[in-house]
């Protein structure tokens, strides 16, 4: 049986009483910022870090924050949550908003962030990194932060084995969701409006499975290096994707809906090669239904759907391949 109990200092959180076993004294652990969570603890009030981290989350340790707010000072180097050197750590219910990050997981193996806030920090709302593997990101909202939604590095030298579900994604500057040099992860059910730069950005990146996603005026971006990955069952309004440099990636059910004049063209390939998207379509795109420039080769479209009808913008260096949805070739130069 857990008893908290808040304190009247506006640094200090709650004070946990554990009942302990027959025979042994109860524990006490006051938390305040900065301090690590071991455990399992239930935020009762809110908590104001002006300076420093808010809570750092250790090993195993499960931190419900019970819907309450943890802000930062707005300075550089300080993470709201940051989950660290550990395994099976959980944060759910929180909000975190006015640090650096909001949510930082580093070298943190099968942790967890589920039905939390990450918003109005100044660079990453949440952001998964050094050697980090298995994380689960699901049913989160972030929203507003001055760089990217959800931040993904590495891990070097194997699969991240990330899952990012179900998560809402709204306004951030720059990018929606950045996997940077990150391979094998599932980006599943997310729904992603109004970035800057791009909705998904998948940079340097191989073998991941992006599936179910809504991107709302937002491109989706696979760019310098990024192979094998396969898309599945996306839907983009008002956007584009994009491939730069990106070769050997699979496009299934594909829909791009053109909205507010966008996009001008809706696949679009620089530099980039054996691309194949089946049983794919685009709605009304301004210009053209694809653009394939730079060396852009063999990229193939099979059972392609395309209204008003198809144009293509294809240079002399470039080559792409289109079937309609009864199989005929249809001329793309």
């Amino acid at each position: 049986m857990v008893k908290r109990i808040a304190a009247t200092a506006g640094s200090i959180l709650f004070v946990t009483q554990i009942a302990a076993a027959p025979g042994m004294a109860a524990t006490r652990q006051t938390i305040k910022c900065g301090a690590t969570v071991t455990g399992s603890v239930t935020l009762k009030a809110d908590l104001v870090c002006a300076s420093g981290h808010g809570l750092v989350v250790g090993n195993g340790a499960t931190l419900d924050c019970a819907g309450h707010r943890i802000s930062g000072g707005n300075q550089l180097g300080q993470y709201g949550i940051y989950v660290r050197d550990g395994s099976n750590a959980v944060v759910r219910n929180c909000v975190a908003q006015r640090f650096e990050v909001g949510i930082r997981v580093r070298n943190a193996m099968q942790a967890t962030v589920t039905n939390s806030v990450a918003q109005d920090n100044l660079r990453y709302g949440m952001e998964v990194t050094q050697g980090s593997t298995a994380v689960l990101i699901q049913g989160n909202t972030i929203a507003d932060n001055g760089d990217e939604g959800i931040h993904v590095s590495g891990p070097d030298g194997h699969d991240a084995q990330h899952q990012i579900l179900d998560n809402t994604l709204d306004g951030n500057e720059n990018e929606g969701i950045y996997l940077l040099n990150s391979n094998g992860s599932l980006i599943d059910g997310n729904t992603i409006r109004d970035h800057s730069a791009a909705g998904i950005y998948v940079k340097g990146s191989d073998r991941n499975t992006i599936s179910g996603n809504t991107l709302i005026n937002d491109p989706l971006q696979l760019v310098y290096e990024s192979q094998q990955n396969v898309l599945t069952d996306n839907a983009i309004v008002g956007q584009a994707i994009k491939f730069n440099q990106a070769s050997n990636n699979q496009v299934y059910r594909m829909s791009i809906q053109a909205s507010g004049g966008r996009p001008s063209v809706a696949y679009d390939f620089t530099n980039s090669s054996g691309n194949r998207i089946v049983d794919s379509q685009a709605l009304n795109p301004v210009d053209y239904g694809i653009r394939a420039k730079s060396n852009s080769t063999n990229n193939a479209f099979t059972r392609f759907s395309v209204l008003p009808s198809l144009r293509c913008s294809v240079d002399a260096g470039s080559s792409v391949s289109v079937t309609n949805d009864r199989g005929a070739g249809l001329a793309c130069r």
